[in-house]
């Protein structure tokens, strides 16, 4: 994946990125509800979105759930 932004705005996303696969992890495991999974998936989702744009937030997205298919049951 490669981003071109500033390197604390990266950052910021790959740590979101970190977050999403976590919480699709933790769903997976049954260690996260379907509620708090989704949350925690459309926080992310949400302030990438803010802090950089729609692309990089669909990036990261398409990202996780090629990574995560299982996740797209839960995925906003």
């Amino acid at each position: 994946m490669t981003f071109a932004q500033p390197s604390d705005q990266m950052a910021n996303v790959l740590r979101r990125l970190g977050w999403m696969q976590a919480s699709c992890t933790f769903y997976k495991l049954g260690y996260m509800s379907k509620a708090n999974a989704q949350m925690a998936l459309t926080v992310a989702l949400e302030n990438i979105e803010k802090e950089s744009t729609k692309a990089t937030a669909d990036l990261v997205k398409n990202q996780t759930l090629a990574q995560y298919p299982a996740c797209s049951k839960i995925m906003p």
